[in-house]
């Protein structure tokens, strides 16, 4: 197994002296200014966020009709009760 890796590879060496004049400073260059953030938004997107929709729509509608209590159908004694006699 090697052994780490240290920064002066020469025992006894001293380290390069730099002077003030010589040492020149540079700025990183900024990056360019993003357009937007995030990412890109394709047709395909958009066709499948309407997919969704109409799927979440239609689902809706089908547990609302499914769920609704179904009038009960009238007995026959019940439709005779309300006619008027003769």
């Amino acid at each position: 197994m090697a052994g780490p890796a240290w920064s002066q590879t020469y025992v006894g060496v001293p380290p390069p002296v730099v002077k003030s004049d010589q040492a020149v400073r540079t700025d990183a260059p900024e990056p360019p200014p993003a357009a937007r953030s995030g990412l890109a938004f394709t047709g395909a997107d958009i066709a499948e966020l309407v997919a969704i929709g109409a799927f979440g729509a239609a689902a809706g509608g089908l547990s609302l009709r499914l769920g609704r209590k179904r009038p009960e159908t009238a007995s026959p004694d019940a439709r005779s009760a309300g006619a008027k006699p003769a």
